[in-house]
């Protein structure tokens, strides 16, 4: 491990660790836990940048990263391939976070809109072109059963019926949901996931809400165990939702919560960055103070 501060962690399909390191004013590596060994990813490597944000992994087995300031770049084994605003269409230099849908289109969050890549070329996605309210995209999540979309924007939650009625190609208008028009608690949402019932989990400044056949439910740090004036990271597990916060990790299940601390665990930190499993079911943390693998 080059350094204490990890901050993100994933699993591909083939069960190797991938994190990221390093703070937010000198950077750090990417690095891969495979058959117990640290394989390190630096910019001498071909990473361009040294703020890797995000990895997700496509079907066919290329690694995808995004980069504060050199977009999005893909990893195939052996080459590296970076898609920036300077040498392609790509609308932004800061990737916030990466997606992949069941047909294998790369969705791309960032600053300046949503990238899908798909047959080798990006469509871009802005508040000029499509239904998005803002340009500012966190998060991209696919319903399990439908081809629904949903989109945690700065400036709201945009619901799509498919990929054309993003860009209103179809007669089935989008729907934008805010803190005026929903029971959205705030109108910037960070990010939004779906678990294997097709139930639509929402992250935003000042709580949590869940769509379960649609009927919301709110969360808030008035009502639940939540902290307060963070940023929740979600992670589901079976039926178990896991919270990173910068006031230790928060488990949901049944309506009954856990909070782990330094306090009463043997997390090393209240700074709980992301969390993600593997195959067995082992929980991954990423901490500012090291990687926690917590067995099933």
């Amino acid at each position: 491990m080059p350094d204490n501060l990890v901050k993100t962690v994933s699993i591909d399909k083939t069960g190797n660790i991938w994190i990221v390191t390093g703070d937010c004013f000198t950077g750090g590596v990417v690095m891969c836990y495979k058959n117990n060994t640290f394989i390190k990813y630096d910019t001498t490597d071909g990473i361009p940048d040294r703020f890797v944000t995000c990895i997700a992994f496509d079907s066919t087995g290329n690694i995808w990263f995004g980069s504060r300031y050199h977009g999005i770049s893909c990893f195939d084994g052996k080459k590296w391939f970076n898609y920036n605003p300077a040498n392609s269409n790509f609308p932004d230099k800061h990737v916030r976070s990466i997606a992949v849908d069941k047909n294998n289109r790369i969705w791309a969050c960032t600053d300046n809109g949503l990238a899908c890549f798909y047959k080798g070329k990006w469509d871009v996605m802005n508040k000029t072109n499509s239904a998005l309210p803002d340009n500012g995209v966190n998060s991209i999540a696919f319903s399990k059963k439908t081809n629904e979309i949903w989109i945690a924007t700065d400036k709201g939650l945009l619901w799509a019926y498919d990929v054309g009625a993003i860009k209103q190609m179809i007669n089935v208008a989008p729907i934008v949901y805010s803190a005026k028009t929903s029971k959205l608690p705030d109108n910037l949402t960070y990010q939004v996931i779906i678990d294997e019932n097709d139930n639509v989990w929402i992250s935003c400044w000042g709580g949590i809400v869940k769509i379960e056949k649609g009927v919301w439910n709110v969360m808030t740090p008035k009502n639940s165990k939540l902290p307060d004036f963070v940023e929740y990271i979600m992670t589901m597990h079976n039926d178990e939702l896991w919270i990173a916060t910068n006031t230790g990790l928060y488990i949901m299940k049944n309506k009954e919560w856990s909070i782990l601390t330094p306090s009463n665990s043997a997390i090393p930190d209240f700074f709980v960055n992301k969390v993600a499993f593997d195959k067995e079911g082992n929980a991954w943390i990423a901490t500012q103070s090291g990687l926690v693998k917590m067995k099933e």
